[in-house]
């Protein structure tokens, strides 16, 4: 068995500042944690730096990054605005556009293609998994993998 614990790439929405939101994961982790997953974001950067961040606050555990395939503007739009979570500008606009002109399918073609691309880089920089919320979505999570692993 093995506990993970959440960590936040864009500090979670009722921490005070980085250090003191890096300092309640690792007591986390201090407490018993193995790894952690992270909460969603959409431009890996806030991960790298993430993990530049808390290992130099001293967590050594895995961190996983968790990303999301979006299948609702709606949706994504509460989700992340509950956790703290930012889409870029220009996805957005982008997803906006999809449902404007091809509705819930073409928003969730291209929030399941951006989640492939975010994969990819991930996977290729190294990171040690990937976690994907499903939010119960399970066809949009099996295109997303859909060529991202070895056959």
């Amino acid at each position: 068995m093995g506990i993970g614990v959440a960590g936040y790439p864009e500090i979670h929405p009722e921490a005070l500042d980085p250090e003191s939101d890096l300092a309640y994961l690792k007591l986390k982790l201090d407490q018993g944690g193995d790894f952690v997953i992270t909460q969603l974001f959409f431009d890996n950067s806030h991960y790298f730096d993430f993990v530049l961040r808390a290992r130099a606050a001293g967590v050594d555990k895995p961190i996983i990054p968790g990303i999301i395939p979006v299948v609702s503007l709606k949706v994504i739009r509460r989700i992340a605005s509950m956790c703290g979570a930012k889409l870029p500008s220009d996805y957005l606009a982008e997803l906006e556009e999809a449902d404007r002109s091809g509705g819930a399918a073409a928003v969730q073609q291209l929030g399941v293609a951006y989640a492939r691309r975010q994969a990819q880089e991930l996977l290729a920089a190294g990171v040690p998994g990937v976690h994907i919320y499903t939010l119960n979505r399970d066809q949009a999570v099996l295109d997303l993998v859909e060529g991202l692993l070895p056959s």
